[in-house]
Parts: structure tokens; C-alpha cells; sequence
């Protein structure tokens, strides 16, 4: 096939097809390559002129918004290293999923090839640097999304909430609450590597929660009836606050089961505090039924250096999975460990 320069499209036809199989549905863009022949006082040259259209305005073109030299380009200048949009589209359509983040070009179209690819979401494109023609394509295909990421609806909406619950679990919003662990502010590795490396369609929540437990707790229960939450994560002291919960899901790393022991060990804490912790350690494993323990996980570092109550745990639940790390999760094992057992429990949740 050729188009009325005689100039051969067959090739770009079948990569502007495959293009199309991982572009957002939602979005209306088109990537259109122009060939025309120039002729020089030497020879005769192809000029592969290109664009792309969003929304019916055009918001890149090439040469113009290429970081490479447009008089190389316009004079057939090049070396091997020049690169036109179509062979950057066919190195990135060749890429393995789990490299496609990291992908960059000279043509200058790396960030806008990721933000219109559908196998990338949000929470994996809200932290990298966009050029404006990529940003506008943000924008638009995650309009719906607040500020922190989660969808825009009002917390207080139960009927929302009791919506989303009723959608097949890959269709719904799932919300995480995270509880950190002593000296937490609300911004955790730990919270941003589950928001890094899970679907799309998974929301993280980690408010700042006190070091007075009864405080924590009441935070936890508040929490998860306005957002409708729907499993819990949580770290050392943090686990200790979900223990205290019933009828969620929870996945509790490295737990700290007695803080009015621990605590005095690391920091100072004052005596009223000691006594509330003190007072909830009595509750901590009553009321546990059969549905609670096939929903509870414990996963415990092989070198924790503060303490491990591997052992006090298993007498009462027996999920338990056991990582190579040390007290603090490392990210590796967020995406490796943590990941998993949260899918695994949801499926466990529906069946």
C-alpha cells in the first residue's frame, strides 16, 4: 500500500494498529504520520513529518517538539541515532509491562505514550514529570480523580459505599486503610509503595494517627465507616490498633502485640498512656470466630531486631507468612509479600 507520494504506509498501518490495542478507551487521540518526499540538489529524501491530535487540537508535532535537531531532520542530516516517532512507538509497544515507566526516547514521546496507555494508571503517573502535551492528556483521562487520588464521590455517601460493595470485586474502588507503626506522620514508605504497586482501582488511606491507643483507635473505627474501607494494613504499634477491630480484613506485619512491654523499652511514654494499652492488651484476642482468623494474615520478618511474637500470634490465628527483613518492611517485600496476600484476601472476602 502506498499513499499518494508513493511512499509505503503498510509498515506504519500495522504498528498504528497495535498502537490503538493499548490506548485508553476513553480517550480521543489519533497519532498520524506524514511522509512526504523532498528533493535535494543530491538526491531525494523522505521527510516523516508526524502529529497527534487530542480533543481535535493538535498538541504535538514532530520535528518541532522533539529535542533532536530540526535541521538535521529537514536536510536528511541524520546518524543512526536520530529517532523518528514511529520507531519510539515500536521500541515502547515491545517493552514488558513492568519496564514501561522507565521508558525514555529522543523523539520526544515517551511521557505521552504512558499516560495514554491503558495498562498504566494513576497511581503509578501522578508522581513522574509530564511534558504539557502529556499533561493535557492527564488531565483528561483522570478527571475523575480528587487530589489524593481516591475517586471524587462524598465520603458520607453510604449509598455510594454500599454500591461499590455490591460491584464485582475488579470493578469496585477497594479502600486500604493504613495504620502505621510509633513515630508514623502519615506519609509512609510503606503507604506509597502499596499505592505504587497495586491496581488501579485500589485507594490508601493512612491518617496520622496518636500514640494514645484509645485516641488511634477511635480514629481507626471513624475512618473506616466514612470511607468505606475495606481492609486494613498495618504495621507494629499500628497492628496492635487493628487487632482491636472486628469483621474487616487485616494484614498485620511484624505486630506488636503488648506496647505498654515494648515501649519503655525504646521511648518514653508516659504512664497514662502505658495503662490504655495495657487495658486493651486484655481484649486484644477475645471474640475471634472462624471468619475473623481466615481474614486475618500476620507476616513476620525473619531478623526483626525488636521483638517477634511469631510465636503468641500462631496461637490464635494460623495465617502466617514469614520474609527475609529486618522490623521495617523493606518496598521489595511490599510489592513481593504484602501485595499478594492483600488480592489473595479479597478473593477469599467474595467467595
Amino acid at each position: 500500500m502506498a499513499n499518494r507520494n508513493n511512499i509505503p504506509t503498510h509498515r506504519w498501518n500495522k504498528l498504528k494498529l497495535r498502537l490503538s490495542d493499548i490506548i485508553a478507551p476513553e480517550l480521543e487521540i489519533s497519532f498520524n504520520n506524514s511522509p512526504v518526499r523532498k528533493k535535494t540538489d543530491y538526491s531525494e529524501i523522505f521527510i516523516r513529518f508526524f502529529h497527534i491530535k487530542f480533543n481535535g487540537e493538535i498538541i504535538w508535532r514532530f520535528p518541532n517538539d522533539s529535542e533532536q535537531s530540526n535541521r538535521s531532520f529537514l536536510y536528511g542530516w541524520w546518524g543512526d541515532d536520530y529517532e523518528y516517532p514511529k520507531h519510539s512507538i515500536a521500541k515502547y509497544l515491545d517493552l514488558p509491562k513492568d519496564q514501561l515507566l522507565a521508558y525514555e526516547d529522543k523523539a520526544g514521546l515517551a511521557d505521552i505514550l504512558k499516560v495514554c496507555d491503558k495498562r498504566i494508571g494513576y497511581n503509578r503517573l501522578k508522581n513522574i514529570e509530564l511534558s504539557p502535551a502529556a499533561k493535557k492528556i492527564f488531565d483528561v483521562r483522570f478527571k475523575d480523580k480528587s487530589n489524593d487520588g481516591t475517586a471524587v464521590y462524598h465520603i458520607d455517601d453510604q449509598a455510594y459505599i454500599a454500591y461499590l460493595k455490591a460491584l464485582p470485586i475488579e470493578d469496585r474502588i477497594i479502600q486500604i486503610l493504613y495504620i502505621h507503626g510509633y513515630g508514623g506522620k502519615g506519609n509512609s514508605r510503606t503507604a506509597q509503595a502499596l499505592a505504587t504497586y497495586l491496581p488501579d482501582n485500589y485507594s490508601i488511606f493512612e491518617p496520622c494517627f496518636s500514640i494514645n491507643p484509645v485516641e488511634a483507635l477511635e480514629l481507626a473505627k471513624k475512618t473506616i465507616e466514612t470511607k468505606g474501607i475495606n481492609m486494613i494494613v498495618a504495621s507494629s504499634l499500628g497492628a496492635f490498633t487493628a487487632l482491636q477491630l472486628r469483621g474487616i480484613p487485616k494484614i498485620l506485619i511484624n505486630p506488636c502485640l503488648y506496647p505498654s512491654k515494648e515501649l519503655p523499652k525504646q521511648v518514653d511514654i508516659s504512664e497514662d498512656i502505658l495503662l490504655n494499652f495495657a487495658e486493651l492488651e486484655k481484649y486484644t484476642f477475645e471474640n475471634i470466630n472462624n471468619k475473623e482468623k481466615k481474614h486475618t494474615f500476620g507476616v513476620f520478618s525473619t531478623n526483626d531486631e525488636l521483638f517477634s511474637y511469631k510465636e503468641e500470634f500462631s496461637k490464635h490465628y494460623t495465617n502466617i507468612q514469614i520474609m527475609e527483613d529486618t522490623h521495617r518492611i523493606s518496598v521489595e517485600n511490599v510489592e513481593k509479600v504484602i501485595v499478594p496476600i492483600i488480592l489473595k484476601l479479597l478473593m477469599f472476602r467474595t467467595s
